[in-house]
């Protein structure tokens, strides 16, 4: 085998146009690649300003961090691609002598291959089996040097794509340094907010701040306004301003007037809890005042807010985020209880109450409110409406619950609460309390004579009835008797446990009464202490002072047989109209027996009206006035019974005070009892009711015209039994005034007897006194 030759060396001249254009294809592509990567990082400067920057314009916000560090992922990315793709890859790629030959010849088709000749000389292996020609390699070699001296490499290159790459990166890089120069604060900030992800703000040309919700609620103490309402502005804190639910708050705004510019309004985009979305404008509200230009809102959606509602303020290219208007429910009192202590003497026990509308305590109660909110509040503004005063109380920490403490009651407590929460929200309506302050009363003294009238004897029993009551419980009574202008004497008297009295002031009889005779004059009047311990001591009730005059017995029978006269007369009244009621039930008689005859038993003078002429016509308005008449009969008969039980009243008053002022003999009650008062009570709670059931079965038997003059009948019947009883007693009353006349001529015989002995004595004095003159003188 034959050695093979080692390939033939090329030409310095060869070789250094080689490895010319191979540096200048490395330069080539590091200057593509670096104007390309340059203008990616300046297109995504630009771009990343104006998407981070425009929106601001509009009252946007810049791009979060977030979309910033996917931003700057991104350019980092794309700029590694670049690099990688563009510069790096192909500066390592290998260019061998043959590739940089063929870029050569393509360029300058003279070469005719012969470049590429003598840079692929072969190597010969076999010299035996192919003839080597020495002579047309060398031949290629020379015109391969002689045609490279023509050779310009920068014709070879395409220079559109770096002078493209280049001077966009070249114009992108000058617009980044008049950027620069121009607003260097704006060019600083955006590369730390790009490259160092700071979250630094765009400054903006409008300057706008919230300056709260403006909410009108009752005063309250801390105040200091006798007004009933004032208005508070609720400034946001951490952009959330708390407000009643059901309020509608004004949203005010300002912007600082000495800025670039002064927005000619501020728009509000708004969400509301339940998921409604809007906008609405902001009304401008006159001239920039004090370096501000104010803006207020109090429409729909802030018109009686229920919900909470968040949203963004605009002002030209100043937007305020997240901001919130949350409605909470005002504070209020769900329940209050009083706990009292009543005082010791009422014998109450303490008790815990519900407050109403009409709470009342005792004065001089222990007392306390309990209270249940319904959300923890931190303060309560107490308004005294009475006192016209105004406190507060602060609690601990927030609570549902609070207690008020006071001291003794006095008088009526009558205040208004006004609880505040932790979110500074007032309630919406003071909480009014009304306590009635229930001052101990004197007892309630009720006193009446019983069985004696207003003229007494020396001699008389006197009998009262009366009821001492108090709030809580009596202490003591008694009874004050004062003869004329002169000392009162108290009598001790003990009431029953249910508060009645009962009590007899015998003048006779009763150790200490009064001595007292004829003109004089006594007034009683019962009294009851209470067990009130507090400032001036007991209270005392007082009856109604009954003022007595002292007679003799002559002169009250007298005054007796007066008001008997006034009963006899009333009596004789009632006989009359009983007398009356039994002619209207003899008139009803003689029409039921008409009536059961028929209508021919009427004529035309019986009736009046058009229909005179007509039997049955007359039949009927007789049937109609006959019931009207009977109708009207059961009145009559309890008017006579209520008017009989009073005269059976008044005669037995007459017979009390007989026998309570000692007077007149037994006969003389026997006989007003037993012939007077006893029978007309007979009359009234007999008679009188077995009337009214005949006038019943009377009135029953109206349509059969034959009972009913049998029914009639009955009834006149009663009526005269009635009538005959009453004439009785009216003849036991006239012989009672003719036995009283009796007495009183007797008595008169007597007072003259009386009267002529008394005139006789002083005759005699006389003369006895004449006579002894006499003699003293001889």
């Amino acid at each position: 085998m034959t050695t093979p030759k080692p390939k033939s060396e090329i030409p310095a001249d060869l070789r250094e146009l080689l490895g010319s254009l191979r540096r200048r294809i490395r330069l080539y592509v590091l200057l593509e690649g670096l104007a390309l990567l340059v203008v990616w990082l300046a297109v995504t400067f630009w771009v990343g300003l104006a998407v981070d920057y425009l929106p601001v314009t509009f009252g946007a916000s810049e791009m979060p961090r977030e979309a910033r560090i996917v931003c700057l992922v991104a350019i980092y990315g794309v700029s590694a691609y670049i690099f990688y793709r563009w510069v790096l890859i192909r500066l390592v790629a290998r260019m061998s002598d043959t590739s940089m030959a063929i870029l050569i010849e393509r360029r300058y088709p003279a070469f005719h291959e012969s470049l590429l000749t003598a840079v692929e000389s072969p190597v010969e292996e076999d010299l035996t089996e192919i003839a080597f020609r020495e002579g047309m390699i060398r031949q290629a070699v020379t015109q391969a040097v002689e045609n490279s001296r023509q050779v310009k490499l920068n014709e070879i290159f395409n220079p559109w794509p770096l002078t493209r790459n280049v001077t966009l990166a070249v114009a992108l890089l000058i617009s980044i340094g008049a950027f620069a120069v121009i607003s260097f604060d704006s060019f600083q900030i955006w590369g730390r907010r790009l490259y160092w992800l700071s979250d630094e703000a765009w400054p903006r040309l409008a300057q706008i701040e919230v300056v709260g919700v403006e909410v009108t609620r009752p005063s309250g103490a801390s105040d200091g306004t006798t007004a009933a309402d004032v208005v508070e502005v609720i400034p946001f804190k951490n952009g959330v301003a708390t407000v009643a639910r059901g309020s509608s708050p004004k949203l005010l705004v300002r912007a600082k007037a000495d800025a670039e510019v002064v927005p000619a309004y501020c728009t509000i985009v708004y969400e509301t809890a339940d998921g409604a979305r809007g906008s609405v404008a902001m009304q401008r509200v006159g001239t920039a005042r004090s370096d501000y230009q104010r803006y207020i809102f109090q429409r729909k959606p802030l018109k009686s807010i229920l919900g909470s509602i968040s949203f963004d303020l605009i002002g030209y290219d100043h937007r305020l985020r997240n901001l919130r208007i949350e409605a909470v429910d005002s504070p209020a009192i769900l329940t209050m209880q009083v706990d009292a202590a009543p005082p010791q003497y009422t014998n109450l026990l303490p008790r815990v109450s519900e407050l109403t509308s009409s709470s009342d305590l005792p004065v001089g109660s222990q007392y306390k409110l309990l209270a249940k909110t319904n959300k923890p509040i931190v303060r309560v503004e107490i308004a005294n409406l009475r006192e016209q005063t105004q406190s507060e109380m602060t609690l601990a920490e927030p609570n549902n619950q609070f207690e008020l403490e006071f001291p003794p009651l006095t008088d009526d407590l009558s205040l208004e609460l006004t609880l505040i929460d932790s979110d500074g929200i007032y309630s919406e309506a003071p909480f009014r309390v009304q306590i009635a302050a229930v001052a101990d009363q004197a007892p309630n003294v009720n006193l009446q004579l019983a069985g004696i009238g207003t003229a007494i004897t020396p001699q008389a029993r006197i009998p009262l009835l009366g009821t001492v009551g108090d709030d809580y419980e009596t202490k003591d009574a008694w009874l004050d008797v004062q003869p004329g202008d002169g000392d009162i004497t108290p009598f001790a008297i003990k009431p029953t446990p249910q508060g009645d009295v009962n009590y007899v002031l015998d003048l006779k009889e009763t150790t200490g009464a009064p001595q007292l005779v004829a003109g004089d004059q006594i007034s009683l009047t019962l009294k009851a202490s209470d067990l009130h311990d507090l400032t001036g001591g007991p209270n005392i009730g007082v009856s109604t002072r009954y003022p007595l005059d002292v007679v003799t017995p002559s002169k009250l029978l007298s005054l007796l047989e007066a008001r008997e006269l006034g009963l006899r007369r009333r009596f004789e009244q009632i006989l009359q109209e009983t007398q009356q009621l039994r002619e209207e039930f003899v008139r009803v008689q003689l029409d039921a027996k008409r009536i059961a005859t028929g209508p021919s038993s009427f004529s035309s003078s019986d009736l009046e009206g058009d229909d005179a002429a007509d039997p049955v016509a007359k039949l009927q308005q007789a049937i109609e006035l006959q019931l009207l008449r009977v109708q009207r009969t059961p009145q009559a008969s309890r008017k006579a019974e209520d008017e009989l039980r009073g005269v059976a009243a008044g005669f037995e008053e007459i017979r009390q005070e007989i026998i309570n002022n000692r007077v007149d003999t037994e006969k003389r009650k026997e006989r007003l009892e037993n012939d007077v008062i006893g029978p007309i009570n007979q009359i009234a709670d007999v008679r009188q009711p077995e009337l009214r059931e005949a006038i019943k079965r009377l009135e029953a038997s109206l349509d059969d015209p034959t009972h009913s003059v049998e029914a009639v009948g009955d009834a006149i019947a009663e009526t005269d039994e009635i009538i005959l009883a009453m004439q009785q007693v009216l003849d036991k009353m006239l012989d009672l005034e003719t036995f009283n006349e009796l007495v009183d001529q007797i008595r008169e015989i007597i007072q003259l007897q009386e009267e002529l002995q008394k005139d006789t004595e002083t005759e005699q004095k006389r003369l006895f006194r004449d006579l002894f003159n006499l003699e003293s003188s001889d």
